[in-house]
C-alpha cells in the first residue's frame, strides 16, 4: 500500500483501487470534496499530468468513466477546475519523482486488472464453445464436466 499526500488531496494506492481522501494541507481547504472517493483500477481510464512549476501547482488527474481530458487547451483554467475535481490530486514541484511513481504504480494496475478481465473473458468463450459442443454430442457430459471444471479454476 502506497500513501502520497498532496497539497490538496491524499491518495492511498490500494490492491484493487485507489482511495482519494480530503488533505491536510492548507491548500487542500480550497478544495471541495470533504469524503474519501474510492476507485476501482477497472474503472480508471488512464492517468494524466499537469507538471508543477515554482509558481504553480501540477495535478495528477484520474480519468475515470466520462471524464475528458485535462491536459490540453489552457492550463491555467484547468487547474481552478481540478482543485474542485474529486479525481484530481495537487503535488508541489518537489513532489513530482514521488507522484509520478504513484502515477506508473497506477498505470501498472489497471493494466494487471485489464489482463485478468480478459483471461476470464476468454475462459468465458471457451466455456460457451463447450456447451455448444455438448450440444452437438461432440462431447460427452463427463467430458464437459472436466473441462468446465477446469475453466472455472482459472478464473
Amino acid at each position: 500500500m502506497k500513501i502520497f499526500k498532496g497539497t490538496t488531496k491524499n491518495i492511498t494506492l490500494e490492491n484493487d483501487g485507489v482511495l482519494i481522501e480530503p488533505g491536510s494541507h492548507w491548500y487542500s481547504k480550497l478544495s471541495i470534496q470533504k469524503t474519501t472517493v474510492r476507485v476501482p483500477y477497472d474503472k480508471i481510464k488512464t492517468v494524466e499530468m499537469i507538471k508543477a512549476s515554482l509558481m504553480s501547482q501540477g495535478f495528477m488527474v484520474l480519468i475515470v468513466g466520462d471524464s475528458t481530458s485535462f491536459t490540453k487547451g489552457n492550463i491555467m483554467n484547468h487547474r481552478a477546475e481540478l482543485v474542485k475535481n474529486p479525481y484530481a490530486i495537487g503535488f508541489q514541484k518537489s513532489q513530482t519523482k514521488e507522484i509520478e511513481e504513484i502515477k506508473n504504480s497506477i498505470i501498472q494496475s489497471i493494466a494487471a486488472t485489464k489482463s485478468t478481465s480478459n483471461q476470464q473473458n476468454h475462459s468465458l468463450d471457451d466455456l460457451i464453445k463447450l456447451k455448444e459442443l455438448l450440444e452437438a454430442g461432440i462431447i460427452t457430459q463427463q467430458e464437459f464436466d472436466e473441462k468446465k471444471k477446469a475453466l472455472l479454476d482459472k478464473i
